[in-house]
């Protein structure tokens, strides 16, 4: 399909309660909506023409709405305004060069006999959605699509999730092994994205909760159970981000042990070596002061004999450190 530059569609489809998917021409203007099941509308928040169709009155929608749908800051919620449901859910970016934890919002209006979606970035999950439009057994009401949609957007997340995990794992087989700088940087990278993916996922599994519990939005039993299992999926994913984020705690606090460790060790070290060097420091420095009376002064062996004289208590050293154990 092409994208209306006018109107901001990207596609529209005609779903009725049987037979095949109707799709829309985006560049055309849209029939009259159907009574015998629903259209979706799917539109791109940055085309100019997006939110002038939006707040256009023919089309029935509140101001309110209207410019929720086309808000610049969106934060997971569902609510109804008069008689809409607006729902705003995020799901992983997957867009190709972006990081999964950069989510993408999907905004949501959801009446009776239609339902509009509307996106920033390209959101893999309506793909997906799109796709399966087109199989035998689309969603024949709006909270079955609704419903869908939630789960297509879980699907995406998982696959993220699970390679968080495999990294949080492979960062503790290596907490003892790999380079501390190469260790923080990797842990730092991977606290972050558990951080920002439980600060997104959070509020999303209060909005699907309130969709499964509020009786105002009206979905049948079936649809309700399907957005439960969909809050409990979620919850569950918050669970794993929870225990990752005690894993990255548990592994912060290897790596600060270990550090701490080797630096004890280089200092007890250098302590050896400056407790060897005193008493040689000592003397070097007693032998040069320039006064008479000093033993050696006049013998040719003196030097030889000093020198000698150190090594001696120097070895004598060594040999007390070793039987005491301290080196």
């Amino acid at each position: 399909m092409t994208e209306s530059p006018d109107t901001g569609i990207i596609w529209a489809f005609d779903i009725p309660s049987s037979g095949p998917v109707v799709p829309l021409d985006p560049t055309q203007p849209l029939p009259a909506e159907p009574t015998d099941g629903y259209r979706w509308v799917h539109l791109d928040r940055g085309s100019p023409g997006a939110a002038a169709w939006l707040s256009d009155p023919k089309h029935g929608i509140t101001e309110i709405s209207a410019e929720a749908l086309v808000a610049e800051e969106t934060r997971p919620r569902a609510a109804i305004i008069v008689d809409e449901l607006l729902v705003v859910l995020r799901g992983m970016n997957m867009n190709p060069g972006a990081d999964p934890e950069d989510m993408v919002a999907i905004r949501m209006l959801v009446e009776e006999h239609r339902v509009i979606t509307v996106r920033g970035r390209r959101v893999l999950a309506c793909q997906d959605l799109r796709d399966e439009m087109r199989g035998s057994q689309p969603p024949r009401t709006p909270g079955k699509w609704l419903a869908q949609l939630i789960e297509r957007l879980l699907d995406r997340m998982r696959d993220p999730l699970e390679a968080l995990d495999e990294a949080f794992d492979e960062l503790e087989l290596t907490a003892l092994d790999a380079p501390a700088s190469q260790l923080r940087r990797s842990l730092g990278e991977a606290r972050r994205t558990a951080v920002t993916l439980r600060r997104f996922l959070s509020p999303q599994r209060d909005a699907i909760s309130r969709l499964a519990q509020d009786p105002l939005f009206g979905f049948d039993d079936g649809v309700r159970l399907r957005f439960r299992e969909s809050t409990d999926r979620i919850a569950r994913y918050l669970e794993d981000l929870e225990a990752n984020r005690d894993r990255a705690q548990v592994t912060q606090e290897e790596l600060s042990a270990r550090l701490a460790e080797s630096m004890n060790a280089t200092s007890y070290r250098l302590t050896l070596v400056a407790a060897i060097f005193l008493p040689l420091g000592f003397l070097t420095g007693l032998f040069g002061i320039n006064v008479g009376g000093m033993p050696l002064v006049d013998s040719k062996a003196g030097f030889w004999a000093v020198t000698i004289g150190m090594l001696a208590i120097t070895a004598v050293q060594i040999w007390f450190f070793r039987k005491r154990k301290w080196w």
